[in-house]
């Protein structure tokens, strides 16, 4: 648990890849540096978790609520006609959901999204701030959520 990225309060690989956006209930939300889909988010867990089924029920229930919630805003901010959700964790051994708004315009489209590490494709500091800001404001949760 020592070298996860997202139990470290400051980690420079977890830096380099995405930025905090913010808190919610059961999880945090990030938004990836390659914006390759606008609006690509990883939802990591609170709580240090190598499985899914390490959780309570309540953990797990909290923290698909707070992936639902996300993917719901994603859709509305980014026009997606579809999330795709991946659970890997080989590397990051910590329990984490992506979230890829997807159209159907993208080539992809019917294939799992690309994940290219080697080729990201970064939008100008300005534009990935005003990503973070709108998910920031629109991740807030209302009382009924």
């Amino acid at each position: 648990m020592n070298e996860c990225m997202y139990c470290q309060p400051e980690s420079l690989r977890r830096s380099s890849l995405m930025t905090k956006v913010c808190d919610l209930p059961g999880s945090v939300v990030y938004l990836f540096r390659d914006q390759r889909y606008a609006g690509r988010v990883v939802v990591a867990s609170r709580t240090h978790f190598k499985e899914i089924f390490e959780m309570s029920e309540e953990q797990r229930c909290q923290f698909f609520n707070d992936v639902a919630h996300v993917a719901q805003v994603l859709t509305e901010l980014f026009h997606a006609e579809k999330i795709n959700y991946s659970i890997w964790g080989d590397k990051a051994n910590h329990t984490h959901v992506h979230l890829v708004p997807k159209t159907q315009q993208q080539a992809e489209w019917g294939k799992p999204f690309l994940h290219d590490p080697d080729h990201p494709i970064h939008v100008d500091e300005h534009t990935f701030q005003v990503r973070v800001d709108e998910l920031r404001k629109a991740l807030e949760l209302p009382s009924s959520f």
